[in-house]
């Protein structure tokens, strides 16, 4: 899921804030951070990689995608990636999870140039 924010309590409870699927941005060539929460369930040791795709499966995150490699344990997996980046331009974009060929999920976020309204 892509958000705003992401905070756990002391008790181990995780709360994401601001979650979205549309960008509206006034300036494409600006910079935006945003986070990308991932939970995954299962066990052993695992290669996980996140990639943020356009619509012609070209990477927004340039050469090279994010990858780490954590012990899945029995309650799974919960990560927190913060991403900065411009979008070049507009369209569906892709957060795609996987590991090695399989692709885990898909999260789509569409991206839209704002539209400035005039004040009368």
């Amino acid at each position: 899921m892509a958000c705003e924010g992401v905070s756990r309590s002391h008790d181990n409870k995780t709360t994401l804030y601001g979650i979205f699927d549309k960008l509206f941005i006034s300036d494409l060539s600006e910079t935006f951070s945003f986070h990308l929460f991932i939970k995954l369930g299962g066990e052993g040791v695992q290669k996980i990689s996140v990639d943020l795709l356009d619509g012609g499966g070209k990477s927004a995150l340039g050469k090279e995608k994010i990858n780490f490699q954590p012990e899945l344990q029995g309650g799974g997996l919960e990560a927190n990636i913060n991403l900065i980046l411009a979008f070049k331009k507009e369209g569906v974009f892709k957060a795609v999870v996987s590991t090695g060929t399989k692709v885990l999920g898909e999260y789509p976020i569409t991206v839209r140039k704002a539209v400035k309204v005039k004040q009368s």
